[in-house]
């Protein structure tokens, strides 16, 4: 299967023309440009390996909550035969992807990138997108390989540092969330307007959160908050996550199949912490969190996995911090997605 380049983005409202850079470094820059007329505004990560010639993999806001991506190959001098299209291939690991790509100057060829992943996603289109995610890894990253039918040698991006790799991710993060956040002023009148609610008017404002002493993050009662289980797709794979929220508060654990497991505390705590994770009087662990510059929340590791078995099976638990802020969530529901997390994380060589 070849994926078609689309012909003409949707016109809008011109916007700013000024760029944002978000990350400058080896091998990746992202920034966030907003050209106006009748080109949609993007996130490039653009790459900066060489001087004279670029791979740009470009980030499209298509609609006013709809994003795209898009490629762009840009040689100096190339001296392309302007409206013609020829296949490339893009990818971390043979086989890669194959699209279609269009001459849109003498400099530069442009295609663009199946969108999310659906159902009806084929071979060569999953091959493109999971070549992204090991290229953008923050652990064991792979290189960019663009591969053309030509005498054009093929162009190796090298594989961008684990240090590095964290700035490059949250920059990217940070730039999506600017990018969307133009929609409603671009594509006016696309969303609904009408007054709507997600609540039954019936239901009760249980699960509210309320203060419990000095300083204090949070407290619950075991019934007002109820455990789900999720899995994800971040930029190293898959990801197990099984939570819960109470208030403005969310707590839970993360894992990658087959990578062990870590704790997991939104908007509660402020830098470095150290806390006790407590499950009624059954089990205690003492852990150091610190602030995720991926995922922003405070990050907790060296948890064992009774500590799960006793989540599974207990009535609240507590999450006190040596600065004397402390958050407590209910149980409920948690032995179900606690169930459904351990069988989801220990799909790899070891259980969390």
């Amino acid at each position: 299967m070849v994926v078609a380049c689309a012909a003409v983005l949707p016109v809008f409202a011109a916007a700013s023309a000024e760029d944002q850079v978000y990350h400058k470094g080896t091998p990746w820059d992202v920034v966030l440009t907003a050209p106006g007329g009748s080109e949609a505004p993007y996130c490039a990560v653009t790459s900066t390996t060489w001087a004279s010639r670029s791979i740009s993999i470009e980030l499209t806001l298509t609609g006013i909550d709809k994003t795209e991506f898009f490629v762009r190959l840009q040689k100096d001098r190339w001296n392309l035969p302007i409206g013609r299209e020829t296949t490339v291939t893009v990818g971390s690991f043979p086989p890669g992807a194959t699209m279609m790509a269009k001459a849109i100057d003498s400099d530069h060829l442009y295609a663009r990138l199946p969108a999310a992943p659906s159902n009806d996603m084929d071979g060569n289109a999953m091959n493109l997108l999971m070549s992204l995610k090991t290229v953008w890894a923050t652990r064991d990253a792979m290189q960019l390989i663009v591969q053309f039918p030509g005498n054009e040698q093929p162009w190796i991006v090298p594989a961008i540092e684990s240090f590095e790799a964290y700035q490059f991710n949250d920059a990217f993060k940070q730039c999506r969330i600017a990018l969307t956040k133009l929609g409603p002023s671009i594509y006016h009148g696309s969303d609904n307007d009408s007054a709507t609610s997600p609540f039954d008017q019936s239901e009760s404002n249980e699960g509210q959160t309320s203060s419990e002493g000095p300083g204090a993050a949070s407290s619950a009662s075991s019934v007002s908050n109820a455990w789900t289980f999720t899995v994800g797709e971040e930029d190293w794979g898959e990801t197990c996550v099984a939570k819960t929220q109470l208030g403005g508060v969310t707590v839970g654990f993360m894992a990658s199949p087959g990578k062990g497991f870590v704790g997991f505390v939104e908007g509660a705590f402020d830098g470095d912490v150290t806390a006790l994770w407590r499950v009624d009087d059954k089990i205690s662990r003492v852990s150091a969190g610190s602030q995720s510059h991926y995922f922003g929340w405070h990050q907790f590791g060296e948890l064992t996995d009774d500590l799960l078995t006793a989540v599974a099976n207990g009535q609240q638990l507590t999450i006190d911090a040596f600065n004397n802020k402390r958050v407590v969530v209910g149980l409920q529901g948690a032995p179900q997605a606690i169930s459904a997390f351990r069988q989801c994380a220990g799909k790899g060589d070891k259980a969390p």
